[in-house]
């Protein structure tokens, strides 16, 4: 017996004259075969009949009488065939229903990322709240960052003012803004477009900035990238550790420039509120122990409060010990922008500390704490004055310092750094009125200089400190605007 024509198939089944053996095997096509389901459609688009599926109660789609051989054999009587039409019809639309949202959802662009931190971008277009991306997705925003990560693994942290389009999870067009990779062996070969070319991944960290009419910057801060202009007119060219370069498609030129660490690493602040049991930091979170000295570094019981400063809990680092133990340094990663925390020295630091500096906190070296180039450190500014003390910073062998009354015990002081490019500030005890602002205020220690190392790691204390050390920090933050590390407390 010769198979039924498609059309005769489905005027069949508009005629209820379908044969109930060949209904279950029509239904299936229906799902599976869009153009079928749109042609039944458009058969099936008669004014009066539409009107009469609108106003009826059909059933829900999940709930389709798919086979009900009552409503669905022909040779029923016209009252019957009028009942037959009000709940076969629903049944069509529900299953042409299905067919269409399996096509959109089938046709949909995969997904691409997943979206970690994106509280402190300014201007994202409306709705802009979904965890995941898909292929095509647009990304534009005023101010501040957004951090991704890509499903091949590759951390991207994206600042604004930015505009750039997620064209697949190893190719990302850059068309305004900066952007900062991360990108481990499973996500090698990361390609990012830019208007002056293209850069392409070989397992690394690196930094993209373009400015539009400006060129295009590459900044490699760890394995190697390949970047080649636009149009192909020049060779490619390997960027390894330490290099950078600025290429323009309109002059046609790749030229080399200073390497810049400014570059925001990590979206979001970070906070240390020592929440831990009492005992040793390392292995904690994730600090670990330099172990240039045997004695551990000990979260103690006590608890710091900076006056309108958000609350601090949990307990505080001890540094040191009254009876002039020197803790080995502990460390975790660290790439934010503005750093803060709460220090306390005990009641007779300031008698004790003597004119070599003492490192309450360095920043540089994964590896060695020793080798930091960055370094907020405190000395006792007269001899004759017994309360008297300094803090400052030393950067790659220069001392800056400010002269501080309030850095004694029982007075907890809040310090907060900031490093770019070209300088080190240094705030210590900022106004009530600066905490949580947009501005900071005029830092008390600035040191212009160009860092010769990233600074990687953060570092409490230091194996060289003189034996009589001894103090406490709290509440660390971090981030990439003074609001973040320094929020007020609630109601203030």
């Amino acid at each position: 017996m010769k198979a039924p024509h498609d059309n005769d198939l489905l005027l069949d089944y508009l005629h209820e004259q379908l044969p109930r053996d060949q209904q279950d095997a029509f239904f299936g096509r229906l799902r599976g075969e869009p153009d079928l389901a749109r042609r039944l459609l458009a058969l099936a688009a008669d004014e009066e009949l539409l009107r009469e599926w609108a106003s009826g109660p059909g059933p829900l789609a999940a709930d389709l009488p798919i086979a009900n051989p009552p409503s669905l054999v022909a040779g029923a009587s016209r009252g019957r065939s009028r009942w037959r039409r009000r709940f076969a019809l629903p049944a069509i639309a529900g299953l042409l229903l299905l067919a269409l949202v399996g096509v959109w959802w089938a046709r949909l662009p995969v997904v691409v990322a997943q979206v970690d931190h994106a509280a402190s971008a300014q201007g994202l277009e409306q709705g802009f709240g979904w965890k995941t991306l898909r292929a095509g997705a647009s990304l534009r925003f005023d101010a501040g960052v957004v951090e991704l990560t890509l499903t091949s693994g590759a951390r991207l942290v994206v600042e604004g003012p930015c505009a750039c389009r997620l064209e697949s999870a190893d190719r990302i067009r850059l068309l305004s803004g900066r952007l900062y990779a991360d990108v481990p062996e499973s996500g090698r070969g990361l390609t990012i477009l830019t208007p002056d070319g293209e850069i392409v991944d070989l397992g690394t960290r690196f930094g993209v900035e373009v400015q539009p009419g400006k060129g295009t910057e590459v900044h490699v801060f760890q394995g190697n990238v390949t970047a080649e202009l636009a149009g192909g007119k020049t060779e490619k060219s390997q960027l390894q550790a330490g290099q950078a370069v600025r290429f323009d498609a309109r002059e046609h030129v790749v030229r080399n420039v200073p390497l810049s660490r400014n570059f925001v690493q990590q979206a979001g602040a970070y906070v240390e509120h020592f929440d831990y049991s009492p005992g040793v930091l390392a292995g904690k979170a994730d600090w670990f122990d330099s172990r240039l000295l045997p004695r551990p570094l000990l979260v103690g019981s006590r608890n710091l409060q900076y006056p309108g400063l958000a609350e601090s809990t949990g307990a505080a680092l001890t540094v040191g010990s009254p009876q002039g133990e020197i803790a080995s340094p502990v460390g975790r990663r660290w790439h934010d922008r503005y750093i803060s925390m709460v220090i306390d020295p005990d009641d007779d630091f300031p008698k004790r500390l003597a004119l070599p500096p003492a490192t309450l906190a360095s920043f540089g070296s994964l590896d060695d704490p020793t080798t930091s180039p960055v370094q907020i450190v405190t000395r006792k500014s007269n001899l004759r004055d017994r309360q008297s003390s300094e803090l400052g910073l030393l950067v790659d062998g220069d001392f800056q310092y400010a002269r501080t009354a309030d850095f004694r015990g029982e007075h907890p002081c809040l310090i907060v750094m900031r490093w770019s490019d070209d300088q080190v500030d240094l705030w210590i005890n900022p106004p009530d009125s600066s905490l949580g602002g947009r501005v900071p205020p005029e830092p008390n220690v600035t040191l212009p200089r160009r860092l010769r190392q990233p600074l990687e790691a953060l570092w409490i204390n230091d194996a060289f400190n003189p034996p009589i050390t001894h103090f406490y920090v709290d509440a660390i933050r971090g981030g990439s605007t003074w609001a973040e590390v320094t929020p007020r407390a609630k109601g203030e």
